[in-house]
């Protein structure tokens, strides 16, 4: 405790050898307690490191008598649950990109009478044509019968003679298919719709 004390105090007065001093003491210890938080190591490098600069921007407002350690593993542990909550925002955005299926509301205009004479676009609905029609034949159809012609789940069930949960379960599948065989589309397709 005197150490971290005289290391404070040091830091404090802007003392870059004690600043070192500190850092070569905790930084292996914040790392391994960073990663019980985020799995990649560069990530939790990156955490450790900007808490450091957090405690060296700082320094001023150290009070030796308190603990630097406890207030450097509190911004750790801060700057992981910050991480981790900006990850969870970026795949909520990314699912929600993937689920906001551009091809859908591309499939929906008639192919056969695009109305562009733009060659992008042609070229685009040719391959999504192409994608649909590489589908198996009953997905293909359950497909066009729910993005061309617009009928409900339970319509196509109805009228194919089948469930409605087999209705959905083809639709989700000719998603994901299309999801895979476009995805190299996928920003056209975002350009094309946001236009």
């Amino acid at each position: 405790m005197d150490l971290e004390r005289d290391l404070a105090e040091g830091i404090r007065n802007g003392n870059i050898a004690s600043f070192e001093e500190f850092y070569k003491c905790y930084y292996k210890r914040l790392l391994n307690y960073s990663l019980m938080f985020v799995a990649q190591t560069d990530q939790a490098e990156d955490i450790v490191q900007e808490s450091f600069y957090t405690v060296w921007n700082k320094r001023m407002e150290i009070d030796p008598q308190q603990s630097i350690t406890g207030f450097l593993f509190r911004t750790v542990r801060n700057g992981c649950l910050n991480s981790i909550k900006q990850k969870k925002v970026h795949d909520k955005f990314v699912d929600y990109s993937l689920q906001a299926d551009p091809i859908n509301e591309l499939y929906s205009i008639d192919f056969n009478e695009a109305g562009t004479d733009d060659p992008l676009q042609l070229n685009l609905f040719n391959e999504i044509k192409q994608a649909v029609n590489q589908l198996p034949e009953k997905r293909q159809h359950v497909f066009k019968l729910s993005k061309l012609d617009g009928l409900s789940h339970k319509e196509i069930a109805l009228q194919l003679g089948i469930s409605v949960k087999g209705v959905e379960r083809h639709i989700t599948m000719a998603h994901e298919s299309l999801r895979n065989s476009l995805k190299h589309l996928k920003v056209i397709v975002l350009v094309l719709l946001s236009i």
